[in-house]
């Protein structure tokens, strides 16, 4: 109920809410559940900052969907960045096992 003090250590929202939020975000979030603010407006604080993290990352994926290669691009230069690191520790495994 709006005003009834909420624990946020047994809260599923709060935890979710730090996870996308500042440490001091975290902790005022939590403050305002302990003060008793209703589940209405935690619900919808939570989406507003899901929504203020992960909007910058749609727009950029929404722009690179436009042009398609561009993500192909991207993950085949991933690709080889990994290749690249990989390499040696695949090679000392694959002796250390006698593959090689």
């Amino acid at each position: 109920r709006p005003g009834e003090p909420k624990d946020p250590d047994s809260n599923a929202l709060c935890a979710i809410y730090r996870a996308f939020a500042t440490r001091a975000q975290g902790d005022a979030y939590a403050a305002d559940l302990r003060a008793g603010l209703a589940w209405g407006e935690a619900k919808q604080r939570l989406a507003t900052q899901i929504e203020d993290e992960i909007g910058p990352m749609r727009a950029r994926y929404d722009r690179l969907t436009v042009e398609s290669n561009q993500i192909e691009e991207i993950l085949q230069e991933g690709a080889a960045k990994a290749r690249t690191l990989a390499a040696p520790l695949l090679a000392r495994l694959r002796q250390a096992v006698g593959l090689r």
